[in-house]
């Protein structure tokens, strides 16, 4: 299992490689509100939520830490279903209390 993390030429963009999967962000959207596509959709997005679930601290950097990485350049994507492979990055209070990691899960 190795994962790297590479400057770009230019220095301001880094590229994520990894040989256990894609990169993803899971944050537990039980509300109406579709997750964020990009930086701009994440005011709206997160005021909309905090007024329904009031889960401000996980929201903040799970979600806005996956769309920086994003527009920055990095392969991840923001889920709210647990993907059968890959890197999850997730708040603990998000993680499902059953899920156990397997060889293609991380």
């Amino acid at each position: 299992m190795s994962f790297r993390l590479e400057k770009s030429a230019n220095n301001d963009l880094m590229k994520y490689s990894s040989d256990v999967g894609k990169l993803f962000f899971y944050f537990q959207n039980s509300s109406n509100v579709p997750l964020p596509g990009d930086l701009t959709d994440y005011p709206d997005w997160f005021n909309e939520i905090a007024k329904q679930e009031g889960v401000l601290g996980p929201a903040t950097w799970t979600v806005q830490t996956c769309l920086v990485l994003k527009s920055r350049g990095v392969n991840c994507e923001l889920v709210s279903e647990i993907p059968t492979s890959g890197v999850i990055v997730a708040h603990y209070d998000h993680v499902p209390r059953g899920l156990h990691p397997n060889r293609k899960l991380y």
